[in-house]
């Protein structure tokens, strides 16, 4: 636990709200066209713990929406996933591991804050690899029974995210 406070304490405050990733921090909330419905609407940001026990992004910071802040656990709950070695086989599980642990907390009601700043720079997420069994962190969360109840996020509907082989065919062409 002290590795990863030390890691994710290294974006606080100077990274607050910010990806390590230059230019990325904008694409992660709400879009800036008026008419778009995706992304992360204001209203979802999630307090900040007020004892900072683990430093959290603050996406709110330069969007005119007011971050709370909430006593949070003394010791938060942590989940890592790891794979073994570091590549895109291993990428897609980690994900498909990641995608049942946010659906079963959300079913039993815990909210989940992905830690993805650990992930961004090498040297941070070097510190969280294991070196003698080869094991790499793909996935860090924060997990525990919220404050209050978090609001809905917008969904596109299932016909703008599913791509069909129909969809980018040639009609002409034949698919192999």
């Amino acid at each position: 636990m002290s590795a990863i406070r030390t890691a994710v304490g290294t974006f606080d405050p100077p990274h607050r709200g910010q990806s390590a990733i230059p230019g990325r921090a904008g694409r992660l909330d709400h879009p800036g066209g008026v008419s778009r419905q995706d992304g992360v609407p204001r209203q979802a940001f999630g307090p900040r713990d007020l004892h900072a026990a683990l430093p959290l992004r603050d996406f709110a910071l330069g969007h005119g929406a007011p971050t709370g802040t909430v006593a949070f656990e003394r010791d938060p709950t942590l989940i890592l996933l790891f794979t073994k070695g570091d590549a895109p086989a291993g990428w897609v599980r980690a994900g498909a591991a990641r995608q049942r642990v946010l659906l079963t907390a959300t079913l039993r009601g815990l909210a989940a804050t992905p830690l993805s700043q650990l992930l961004e720079v090498r040297k941070l997420r070097a510190l969280l690899a294991d070196s003698i069994t080869g094991e790499v962190v793909q996935t860090v969360l924060r997990i525990g029974y919220p404050t209050t109840p978090a609001p809905a996020t917008p969904r596109r509907p299932i016909q703008e995210v599913i791509v069909t082989a129909s969809d980018d065919a040639d009609p002409d062409v034949p698919m192999d």
